[in-house]
């Protein structure tokens, strides 16, 4: 360093780094992906169901969440005896009302063909 320093004709401290631009870019990670806020808020709503002994919850919740794009999570309450209650959040680009919400992703739940237990019979 100090053949640099008087080469150079540098008379205060310096620090000198090397990087290994090979090593940064195979440990660099992908850059996340900007989700924009919201512009309404999200529509929760709790629904409870009597299920058999062999009710099965997660490809119960599997189902739910591919029901219909709005469906954001689908969430596992409570547990009590033979009743699950599942918390639904749906997320909307446009204002809507909890109700309609329903109506369209339960429409769209009962067009749906069954693909396992969890399907409505």
């Amino acid at each position: 360093m100090r053949f640099w320093r008087n080469s150079l004709n540098i008379h205060v401290p310096i620090t000198m780094l090397e990087l290994e631009f090979d090593q940064l870019v195979r440990h660099a990670k992908p850059v996340n992906k900007f989700i924009p806020i919201p512009k309404y808020p999200p529509v929760i709503e709790d629904f409870s169901f009597i299920v058999t002994p062999e009710f099965r919850v997660g490809p119960f919740i599997e189902v739910i969440s591919k029901i219909h794009t709005l469906i954001r999570s689908v969430t596992l309450l409570d547990a009590y005896e033979n009743k699950r209650t599942f918390r639904v959040t749906y997320l909307t680009p446009r204002a809507r009302s909890p109700t309609s919400i329903s109506r369209l992703c339960i429409r769209n739940f009962w067009n749906t063909p069954p693909k396992n237990s969890a399907s409505p019979r």
